[in-house]
């Protein structure tokens, strides 16, 4: 009999609105989208599950990431992509007008 040590979820909503649908969304660069891809890639999974979605009415946009653990999540903020990245969302959030949050969930899946 082996013990495992059985880690859960960590789960994060980034909600963006717009105050029109004239305003771009802000385009995460190419190497946080890799960063992502390879966090999903990895075994085991450090991303078990990724979603991107738009409101009815355009104005909000979500991304529901479920990451396999809180220290997860960190490391994947804390890297110099993730900082970058973050930096360029802020820049360009507040250039625009676009207000955001981000919910964490713990283990359990948000429904939007």
């Amino acid at each position: 009999y082996i013990k495992r040590r059985i880690f859960m979820a960590h789960w994060v909503v980034v909600t963006y609105e717009r105050p029109n649908t004239g305003v771009a969304w802000f385009t995460p660069s190419s190497e946080i989208l890799d960063l992502a891809t390879e966090f999903q890639n990895t075994e085991p999974k450090k991303i078990t599950s990724y979603e991107k979605s738009e409101s009815a009415d355009g104005l909000k946009q979500y991304y529901k990431i479920a990451f396999k653990d809180n220290a997860t999540y960190t490391e994947f903020e804390n890297t110099s992509k993730g900082q970058n990245n973050i930096t360029a969302r802020v820049n360009y959030l507040n250039e625009n007008g676009i207000n955001y949050w981000i919910d964490h969930h713990g283990e359990t899946e948000p429904t939007l």
